[in-house]
């Protein structure tokens, strides 16, 4: 029996897509640098927190890799159900996925923060409330509301989980409902709720539709489904990844997909590349959409992501993810002065740092945790 289960753990491991590993490398790599460089100066920040200013803010829109991330796990979730039985046999591989990591960076980070953060920089890291809710993965905003409560993640960063666990219970829902109808149920519920969206964000006030809306009503979307239950913001993204990965199941099966998905797919990449607010975003969507297209169609011109150092980075960028931003950005703030003028030295030690510590968490802890559950659980 053990050894079955030690099978099946090593045949998951080697299914693997070392390429995806390599995005993975690439979406926190351009995250932490807008986190290091960015997103903690003015305008983005009331004051700056880097002992380098606004000098090397060169990467405002490294944000954008949440974005990849999306796309990336529709098409790895996808790949997943089709690998899983039932339902709780889903939810279970997420769990062990996603909570251990969650529990020893959110842990890590409030202790760092709450002993070595003495000029406040963090004040929502320092709470123990915010600890502890953090492990739900639930939106604040959210939990906010229907509690009258004050609570916030542990870390700003945590935002981009909520809208994972959402699209976790959505694609699974209807996988499970009927497994070979997936691809169509998930794209017509998901085509709907674009266009409601659409509808609904488009009705305010005088509007194209000449349709007048209770204002009422759309504070109560805005409430709930735009900062609630939020989905519907990075659904496109999801449903890219997904139809990727349909084609490139359908490539490696040689078959050419319908055209139906083919149609699908042209709608989404015009509505994702049209929904950057600038240019530039507009390019950096483009560049992921020709990245996953060549991934999928011409492989052998990113061999170069299949390095072993670029996948250790996207196997850890997980755990990578939760723990650089407070932590990485209170040890430039409370550092970065004292090698002045060398102060652009400090975040990249630091990246070099979080990242052999993610590797080095990784493997040695988060694997044989998750091994250990997969064995007797």
């Amino acid at each position: 029996m053990l050894l079955l289960m030690y099978t099946k753990i090593m045949t998951a491991e080697k299914t693997r897509i070392s390429i995806l590993d390599g995005f993975r490398s690439i979406a926190i790599l351009i995250v932490i640098l807008y986190h290091f460089f960015s997103r903690w100066t003015p305008p983005n920040s009331q004051r700056s927190l880097y002992p380098y200013d606004d000098q090397f803010n060169y990467f405002s829109y490294g944000h954008l890799g949440v974005q990849f991330f999306f796309i990336i796990s529709g098409f790895v979730i996808f790949f997943t159900l089709e690998k899983t039985d039932k339902f709780i046999s889903f939810w279970k591989k997420r769990v062990i996925r996603l909570l251990p990591s969650m529990v020893a960076a959110s842990i890590l980070t409030f202790l760092i923060v709450y002993f070595f953060d003495i000029n406040n920089l963090f004040p929502d890291s320092r709470s123990l409330t915010n600890l502890v809710f953090s492990l739900t993965f639930i939106n604040p905003d959210l939990f906010n509301v229907i509690f009258n409560s004050d609570v916030s993640y542990v870390n700003g960063s945590y935002w981009s989980l909520w809208p994972e666990i959402q699209f976790y219970a959505f694609s699974s829902l209807l996988y499970f409902v009927k497994k070979e109808k997936f691809l169509w149920n998930f794209l017509l519920v998901s085509f709907i709720l674009f266009f409601l969206n659409y509808f609904i964000q488009h009705t305010q006030g005088t509007n194209t539709f000449n349709i007048d809306v209770p204002h009422n009503f759309i504070l109560w979307y805005r409430q709930w489904v735009t900062n609630g239950f939020n989905l519907i913001q990075y659904l496109h993204l999801f449903c890219l990844g997904i139809l990727f990965y349909e084609l490139y199941k359908n490539k490696k099966r040689e078959k050419t997909s319908p055209l139906c998905i083919q149609i699908s797919l042209l709608f989404l990449i015009l509505f994702t590349i049209y929904s950057g607010i600038r240019l530039p975003i507009r390019i950096i969507y483009a560049m992921m959409i020709i990245a996953f297209i060549m991934f999928i169609y011409y492989p052998n011109n990113l061999k170069f992501l299949e390095n072993s150092t670029i996948t250790s980075i996207g196997k850890s960028s997980y755990f990578l993810y939760l723990i650089h931003e407070n932590i990485g950005v209170l040890l430039i703030f409370s550092f970065g002065s004292a090698i002045m003028p060398l102060s652009i030295l400090l975040p990249i030690i630091i990246i070099v740092s979080l990242i052999l510590l993610s590797i080095l968490f990784s493997n040695k802890i988060d694997k044989p945790i998750n091994r250990w559950f997969k064995r007797y659980t």
